[in-house]
């Protein structure tokens, strides 16, 4: 019981006499009905005991009945012991967040804060605390730094201490129009300072550049725009964090997060910081041990638009939305592309990527900042999902240090060592033309150094399902941005397999479809041959019914041809091009799947995604910032002139593919695998699902597959389309397309 009893500091208390005693919070309201509660309700004021409060009743209430209506207040929480120490608003505030005052009052005065400053003042700050009952000292490790710029070399030994000590620490940034207030750190359970700026480094490439070519830190744009009241906005956010954390002992909205206010628009973000297991800080940088995938049962419960899934796409975008951050996201935008009016039927975000290290040349960061993931659907959900998951995945297929690899010769791995010229597949002739051929300066028609066997290099362990083994490829061609010298720059990872999911099954079908689309396209591109069209009617799907209406009212039209190969997966493109107009501006699609209607509608959207292209406002005129192999094909490729891209009279319908597809991702795996074993082929997989995001990721391998780049090597490129009759004989490598694929 109580010995000074009153109502709570943040109720307020309203008698009616005769219909009870009102109390008001903020969000609540209780009334309290009964002649004694309006009897106690003015001598609760914490200055009476108990004892007085029944001596004052006598006759009106007996002690029993004053005992159980305190009784009923306390264990309702509307009631504590009086208090001293604080003021009535502070106490307030503290008793709104279930803190007795004088509980609070006895924290704040237990441990002093220890404030510093880098680069800010730390005065008006400390008197701000003062204010707030927090003491504070200038003595001593850290507990709150207030900095101008959290990449300031200094806070790595703030860091580097408060881990050694465990001890927890909070960093603000109270300058510029962008208040920031946290991360609290707290040593094994968030990310540490080192995990932050590896963060805000991958997403501000440019300042990070800077800072590279001219030896200087460059003070954040935003933080140019503030003012003393602004300062002080700032000042006042970051105090009262520090008295909830003094008083509280936790901050559960700043831990392993920085909330950031936009003082003009008063726009309030909260940016999560993961822990990142390759930190050399606090991660350990050790390398993580390899685990073979294990397939599961996996039933798909949507497959209306972009594949089969176990789970919705707005579930997989609440899922995983949290990655995407300015500041510390694995990716650090997500925004859906401007469509020129096609909202309604259009639908493509743009996801940027995290630039894993600094650019030393201005060609190679302009050409990051251009190399945006994207994402397409017919719905914008879809859309918006197909983008965060294509950013995650470009995100996760990025060398960081603590993937699972050995350092050896070829020869001895022996038999598990899986033969690189198999997969990369380019021919002689480009081996010896490849340093004229890369003066052109065209990303899709790089060539690197040929390898040679017997280099010592790092190789990482993949798993064959064929084989139920493991086998080994080099590391530099698993993941994007392996560091390699120039003159040994043997393999260059790209994208071919790489798919994410919200299973690792879906994984893999959606990386293995990827193989598929793109070595049927590579047959049809690099032969130049007629396919069937594709009767679009026969699917009856209003989705295409209403973007032909749309392209139709903008002077385009398009069509779908069919590219299945020997594999008997069905694959389709997409053809659109400006009708009455000198430059067609042709842009393609294409889309692979077990699920014939989900292949044509990929090939679709991804049509869609090239619409939503900038170089495409340039019409008849040359954009001045355009280059390369996308801009040259807008420019002057027609129907015409390229007569592969118009259809055969044979036509494709929906029922020409019988459906293959099962209720199970995995027992569709297990069907593509039967596929590609049929051609003699091993079906591989890389995992590269990364901790701190947690979004199944996979790179699927097939040797032998073609890539839709220029890969002239012997093999399928050649054999495959006189077996099926699309061509009389092989072209020989100066037959091929000239046109090198620029998707």
């Amino acid at each position: 019981m109580l010995t000074r009893p009153k109502f709570r500091p943040h109720l307020r208390v309203e008698v009616v006499p005769g219909e009870g005693v009102f109390l008001l919070s903020s969000g609540r309201h209780v009334l309290l009905r009964g002649r004694l509660y309006e009897l106690l309700a003015s001598r609760l004021n914490g200055q009476i005991t108990v004892d007085d409060l029944c001596a004052d009743l006598h006759g009106r209430a007996s002690p029993a009945e004053v005992f159980f209506a305190l009784g009923q207040l306390e264990r309702k929480d509307f009631l504590c012991d009086g208090y001293g120490g604080l003021p009535e608003g502070q106490a307030a505030l503290w008793s709104s967040q279930k803190v007795v005052p004088a509980t609070a009052a006895k924290r704040l005065a237990e441990k002093p804060v220890c404030v510093r400053g880098l680069g800010v003042a730390v005065g008006p700050f400390s008197a701000l605390l003062g204010a707030l009952y927090v003491r504070t000292t200038d003595t001593g490790p850290a507990d709150v730094v207030l900095t101008d710029d959290y990449l300031r070399d200094e806070l790595a030994d703030v860091n580097a201490d408060a881990l050694r000590a465990n001890r927890p620490w909070l960093l603000v940034k109270p300058t510029g129009r962008q208040v920031w207030v946290g991360p609290l750190f707290r040593p094994g359970g968030t990310g540490c300072w080192a995990c932050l700026a590896e963060r805000l480094r991958a997403n501000a490439p440019v300042p990070v550049y800077l800072r590279e070519r001219n030896g200087h830190a460059l003070t954040p744009v935003s933080d140019l725009a503030h003012t003393p009241a602004t300062e002080q906005v700032a000042l006042g956010l970051a105090a009262n964090a520090v008295a909830t954390w003094a008083v509280r002992g936790e901050v559960p909205e700043l831990e392993g997060k920085v909330q950031t206010l936009d003082l003009p628009s008063w726009k309030l973000q909260d940016h999560v910081l993961p822990q990142l297991p390759f930190c050399s800080a606090c991660g350990g940088g050790a390398v993580r041990s390899y685990a073979r995938p294990e397939l599961e049962r996996r039933i798909k419960t949507f497959t209306n638009d972009g594949g089969h899934r176990s789970v919705r796409p707005e579930e997989t975008i609440a899922r995983y939305a949290h990655h995407v951050s300015p500041l510390t996201g694995a990716l650090p935008l997500l925004e859906r592309a401007a469509t020129g009016g096609g909202d309604g039927v259009l639908h493509v975000y743009l996801a940027g990527n995290n630039m894993a290290r600094p650019h030393k040349k201005l060609a190679h960061l302009r050409g990051d900042l251009r190399n945006m993931s994207a994402g397409k659907g017919t719905s914008d959900a879809q859309a918006k999902a197909s983008g965060l998951c294509e950013g995650l995945e470009r995100y996760s297929g990025v060398f960081r240090g603590d993937e699972p690899r050995r350092l050896a010769r070829m020869e001895e791995l022996g038999g598990a060592a899986l033969s690189l010229s198999e997969c990369l597949l380019f021919s002689a002739t480009q081996y010896r033309e490849r340093a004229a051929r890369n003066a052109t300066g065209s990303r899709f028609s790089f060539i690197p150094e040929p390898f040679d066997p017997a280099s010592e290099i790092e190789w990482s362990p993949v798993w064959s399902l064929t084989r139920g083994a493991v086998r080994y490829l080099p590391t530099a061609f698993c993941y994007y941005d392996y560091p390699q010298p120039p003159e040994t720059t043997y393999c260059v990872a790209d994208s071919n397999g790489n798919a994410a999911g919200n299973t690792l099954e879906e994984a893999i079908l959606q990386g293995f479809l990827e193989l598929v689309e793109r070595d049927s396209v590579a047959l049809w591109w690099y032969n130049r041959v007629r396919r069937p069209r594709v009767d679009l009617a026969s699917f009856e799907e209003p989705y295409i019914d209403r973007l032909a209406a749309f392209l139709r009212e903008r002077g385009r039209e398009f069509w779908a041809l069919d590219l299945t190969s020997d594999l008997g997966i069905p694959v389709f493109a997409t053809v659109c091009r400006r009708t009455g107009a000198k430059r067609e501006q042709i842009v393609l699609g294409f889309g692979a799947h077990l699920d014939t209607r989900i292949a044509l509608l990929r090939a679709v959207t991804e049509m869609n995604q090239m619409l939503s292209s900038p170089l495409l406002e340039a019409g008849e005129k040359d954009d001045p910032h355009a280059d390369g192999e996308t801009a040259r094909w807008l420019a002057t490729a027609t129907a015409t002139n390229q007569p592969y891209l118009v259809p055969t009279d044979a036509a494709t319908t929906a029922a020409t593919y019988p459906r293959a597809w099962t209720d199970d991702v995995r027992e569709d795996v297990e069907f593509c695998r039967a596929r590609v074993e049929r051609e003699g082929l091993e079906m591989l997989v890389l995992d590269q699902t990364r901790p701190e995001v947690g979004l199944p990721v996979a790179k699927v391998i097939v040797p032998g597959l073609r890539h839709f780049w220029t890969r002239f090597a012997p093999g399928r490129l050649y054999d495959v389309p006189v077996r099926l009759g699309w061509l009389d004989r092989p072209l020989g490598e100066d037959e091929l397309n000239p046109i090198p694929m620029f998707l």
